[in-house]
């Protein structure tokens, strides 16, 4: 899988955002890992990269926080029956914003599609 990444905050984005490779991960308790099949890149993510945003990221940050996916592996006090399950992802306040990584044990709500 792939992801945008900004890798400095402000400046022009041709300069500061490239597409890289995601890492390999591993739930964590309560965690559920999803892949990814769409995901926008919206005003705020733009407004983010630029360091327009009410916060600004720790470099370097993933970009985008929503999505539709498929979850591929779920964290040991989760259901094992959301493997495989189509979700979209939607952000809720508190979230991890910006972690290097991924958004893995992010505050998020899941719905099943």
């Amino acid at each position: 899988m792939s992801r945008l990444v900004v890798t400095s905050v402000g400046g022009d984005l041709d300069d500061t955002v490239t597409l890289r490779a995601a890492p390999e991960q591993s739930p964590e308790d309560g965690d559920i890992i999803v892949a990814v099949e769409v995901a926008p890149i919206n005003n705020g993510d733009l407004l983010f990269a630029a360091g327009l945003f009410a916060s600004h990221p720790e470099v370097p940050a993933a970009m985008g926080v929503e999505g539709v996916g498929r979850v591929v592996d779920v964290g040991t006090s989760v259901d094992p029956g959301l493997k495989g399950v189509r979700v979209l992802i939607l952000p809720a306040f508190g979230y991890n914003l910006g972690h290097p990584d991924s958004i893995a044990g992010a505050v998020c709500l899941v719905f099943e599609l």
